[in-house]
């Protein structure tokens, strides 16, 4: 099972409990709230499984901000209580990350693409150019 880690339970915590400030319809009677809280955190645990097949472990650098970014819309949308499936549809892809530089060309590869380069050129030298084509020059 992926295992929530405390920033992600706190920040679940919290979104619970401003989520509660709403008194938005279908809200858990106040006693609840810890069952609910419970509730929330298991299901992040089940959302990461099925947002990535089970191969993501919540990472704070790549998830806090769009998990963050998340409950916020989802507060400002909200006409009922929400529910888990809410926000993890919401969460969207991570980042990706950056990309590799491309690898160094070989002394062979560059001297074949000038080569290659020489004979474009050769070729185009030899055509015509449209436009002089079609203006009569």
């Amino acid at each position: 099972m992926v295992a929530v880690p405390d920033w992600l339970a706190n920040d679940v915590l919290s979104f619970l409990q401003r989520a509660f400030t709403l008194r938005l319809p279908g809200s858990p009677p106040q006693d609840s709230l810890q069952a609910t809280a419970a509730t929330w955190i298991e299901s992040m645990e089940i959302g990461a499984r099925s947002i990535h097949g089970g191969s993501l472990h919540w990472d704070r650098a790549a998830d806090q901000v769009r998990i963050a970014q998340a409950m916020k819309d989802l507060l400002r949308e909200a006409e009922r209580w929400p529910v888990p499936a809410q926000l993890i549809k919401r969460l969207g892809a991570r980042d990706s990350p950056p990309a590799l530089p491309a690898p160094p060309l070989s002394e062979e590869q560059m001297a074949r693409n000038r080569a290659r380069i020489q004979d474009l050129l050769a070729l185009v030298g030899r055509g015509s150019h449209p436009k002089e084509k079609s203006n009569g020059t």
